[in-house]
């Protein structure tokens, strides 16, 4: 087809529908309910049923939940010896959050400032390259080392 063709049919189109446009002619719901011959559906109607299958849903899970989660209180606890798991020789340590703060300072004061605050050592410390840090942080030495190395892509860990 040529161009003039095709915005001859375009023009006869746009004509059909402005002649025969009818606002709400294409609406779902009122097709259905011609078809179907239904009455027109309240809005808070159609919503009480949505609801209401959100509630059945929620309060069928509460009660997967309850049934497949027991209670703490009476269940006897099976040692852990009983099923090829060591015992806990000493109890896990207790990791501090604290807050350290640095502006510009070069990668070794902030290594050194983290172990003295935290009481830990750091260990991987690249030799080479002029690393520094500007950043405010409130947490574990673990965490902090961690996000050191995501920012600076370094290989540092945390030993206590």
């Amino acid at each position: 087809m040529k161009e003039t063709e095709k915005n001859s049919k375009i023009e006869e189109s746009i004509d059909f529908v402005t002649l025969y446009y009818c606002k709400g002619a294409f609406d779902p719901d009122r097709a259905l309910r011609m078809i179907r011959f239904l009455p027109p559906v309240p809005w808070w109607r159609r919503r009480g049923v949505v609801a209401a299958a959100i509630g059945g849903a929620l309060v069928a899970s509460a009660a997967v939940f309850t049934y497949i989660v027991p209670e703490r209180e009476g269940v006897d606890k099976v040692p852990t010896e009983q099923v090829g798991m060591p015992a806990a020789e000493s109890p896990a340590p207790v990791m501090e959050v604290k807050k350290i703060e640095f502006a510009d300072a070069p990668l070794a004061r902030v290594v050194d400032e983290i172990e003295s605050v935290y009481n830990v050592r750091v260990t991987n410390v690249p030799v080479e390259g002029d690393y520094r840090l500007t950043l405010s942080y409130e947490g574990t030495a673990e965490d902090l080392v961690e996000a050191i190395n995501d920012l600076l892509g370094t290989g540092l860990a945390v030993e206590r």
